[in-house]
């Protein structure tokens, strides 16, 4: 009775050794089988890094390439702003100096027209004194040939008496010309006079011309300096703007960048033998 328990006992740890090595074997093949889907998961993962960091690459050269252009373009805008600049400040360093010279012509012409004026007064106050002088010299002599007529004993050239007025008419015609020179310097006094007055009112024009030139003359002066100072400030506007953009984009850039790097923090890269490799292989093997 013993020995037959003692093979029956046999018997059931031989089928629970059986059982026991067919569950090891299944938990084996289920670990690997685990295991090889978590290595195929890596594997799809390292493909989706490496694409992802190949887009980052492009992405980040595109982006570079923008930024060179639109940073060409702002150099190539700021030059030529500068050169506008620089012309306007030659053209409003000319005009300034037209309105100098424009300025010392008026100065001098204003003085000469006051200098014509003063001159051209005293002149017509010695004329007005001459004719004043001429005429009462005349008007002394008719006097003294009126006194004169109370005795005539004129004579002729043979010594003869002349005939009673004969004295009158040499008054006469001694005051005839007299009145003739008199009015032919009046004529002269006019003729000046109104000569006088005819440069004068040439001058006054041209003066007037002139003032009215540096007015216009100022005013363009004024205009250009609004526009300097307009194109200064929407050309410091429009540089800040680009700069800001220029900022924004490399900011963005960065950004961009810092996230595939936090995206690159889990490192699962395997060889083609199926180890793993060194953390950051990926980057060297993707540069």
């Amino acid at each position: 009775m013993q020995l037959n328990k003692d093979f029956s006992q046999n018997g059931s740890l031989k089928r629970i050794s059986r059982l026991a090595g067919d569950s090891g074997d299944e938990t084996i093949n289920r670990l690997k089988k685990t295991m090889y889907a978590k290595d195929e998961r890596i594997t799809q993962l390292e493909r989706t890094i490496v694409e992802l960091q190949r887009r980052l690459h492009e992405e980040t050269e595109r982006k570079n390439c923008a930024l060179g252009a639109l940073n060409d373009n702002f150099e190539s805008k700021i030059k030529q702003f500068e050169d506008e600049k620089a012309a306007k400040d030659r053209r409003i360093a000319l005009l300034s100096e037209d309105r100098g010279k424009l300025g010392e012509i008026l100065d001098v012409s204003a003085k000469e027209r006051d200098d014509d004026a003063a001159l051209g007064m005293h002149k017509m106050e010695e004329i007005r004194q001459k004719i004043q002088e001429r005429k009462r010299k005349g008007r002394m002599c008719a006097a003294g040939g009126l006194i004169g007529m109370g005795v005539d004993h004129s004579r002729s050239s043979s010594g003869s008496l002349l005939p009673p007025g004969s004295h009158i008419r040499r008054l006469h015609e001694e005051t005839e010309r007299k009145n003739c020179a008199l009015g032919a310097l009046n004529d002269n006094f006019e003729s000046k006079i109104k000569q006088f007055e005819d440069e004068k009112a040439a001058k006054d024009r041209r003066i007037a011309l002139l003032s009215e030139d540096r007015g216009k003359l100022g005013e363009i002066l004024d205009v250009s300096a609004k526009e300097r100072d307009d194109d200064a400030a929407l050309g410091m506007h429009k540089m800040e703007e680009i700069r800001q953009k220029i900022q924004e984009r490399k900011r963005k850039g960065r950004m961009c960048a810092a996230g595939g790097l936090i995206g690159m923090g889990v490192d699962h890269s395997r060889s083609s033998s199926g180890s793993l490799l060194p953390p950051g292989s990926h980057i060297r093997l993707e540069s």
